[in-house]
């Protein structure tokens, strides 16, 4: 096509595109989730629609959306190892490296496991704490 990218820039540029996808569809249906109720009562006591966005809207959508935005973060760490099959070196793509020379895959792939279940489980716990916090209130 006449120009060339990164490895990195054609990574980034994927998992953005990726990412943008499917965070933008959670803010929506977060937002089309909140009662038209309350739309009408925000429009009722004549504030404008940036308003009713800001202080009506977005806070509610917002602790709705959280819970499945970190979900999907946690799914899109994991996903980083795909990267490898267009020669990004990740973690996995070491790993395999790191393999081929100590011939001891057991380790390291314990190794790397760990590594992603000390990425992964904070962020896991923390959607459990926001998803048990919204139901109760």
């Amino acid at each position: 096509m006449g120009f060339q990218i990164s490895v990195f820039q054609a990574t980034l540029f994927v998992f953005t595109l990726y990412g943008g996808a499917y965070i933008s569809e959670i803010i929506r249906s977060g937002i089309e989730s909140i009662p038209h109720g309350q739309w009408e009562a925000a429009g009722s006591i004549s504030l404008s629609y940036i308003n009713i966005m800001r202080y009506i809207v977005l806070p509610q959508a917002f602790k709705i959306s959280l819970p499945p935005l970190v979900g999907f973060y946690i799914g899109m760490i994991k996903d980083t190892s795909l990267a490898y099959i267009i020669g990004y070196v990740e973690l996995m793509k070491e790993a395999k490296s790191i393999i081929g020379n100590t011939n001891q895959p057991f380790v390291i792939y314990i190794a790397v496991g760990v590594l992603y279940f000390i990425i992964c489980y904070p962020l896991s716990k923390f959607v459990d704490r926001m998803e048990s916090r919204s139901v109760s209130v």
